[in-house]
């Protein structure tokens, strides 16, 4: 019979964000998106992916750089687009690196009150991402395993919000040794 340990590398429990909006701006000048009630609910440091914008440059993650009611500045070029179009903004949420050296897989659970994304990320040196396992899509109110051979010294989650604002949402982390 194999011994197994468990042993706990991270808790996730941020409440994601989402918007969507048909007046958004894009502002080259200043980096900006800008539309009624954008701002609400978001942090600065907080990253979102864009999606549906005409200028495909702006379908990318960007980090917030200020907030206002109805404005985010982000830290990454915007590019100026149809104003009044619909845009969608999730948020994404990356952990930090855990050394998983000693483990034989990360294994660990995800609950969500909302549709998301989760990837399991690993490097060598804990900067770059050197492989990510296949995406493990959550549906809202169901939980979902994580379960992943580990090949790289270093792991993280990527999490990434699906179209509704978060009510619940707990990721947790593990590494299990065999032996």
């Amino acid at each position: 019979m194999e011994a197994q340990n468990i042993i706990h590398f991270l808790t996730v429990t941020e409440l994601l964000q989402y918007f969507t909006g048909t007046d958004v701006t894009f502002a080259e000048a200043d980096d900006s998106l800008a539309a009624s009630g954008i701002g609400s609910g978001w942090s600065e440091g907080d990253i979102f992916l864009c999606a549906a914008s005409a200028a495909s440059a702006n379908n990318v993650e960007h980090t917030i750089a200020t907030v206002a009611a109805d404005k985010l500045t982000t830290t990454s070029v915007i590019t100026a687009d149809t104003p009044g179009e619909t845009i969608k903004l999730n948020q994404v949420v990356y952990t930090d690196w855990k050394d998983v050296s000693c483990m034989a897989k990360i294994v660990g659970s995800i609950t969500s009150s909302g549709n998301c994304t989760v990837l399991v990320q690993q490097s060598q040196d804990g900067v770059n991402v050197d492989f990510a396992a296949s995406a493990i899509s959550v549906t809202g109110g169901t939980s979902k395993e994580i379960d992943v051979a580990v090949y790289l010294r270093y792991a993280r989650l990527k999490i990434t919000n699906s179209d509704a604002d978060q009510t619940t949402f707990r990721a947790v982390m593990n590494g299990r040794t065999v032996s």
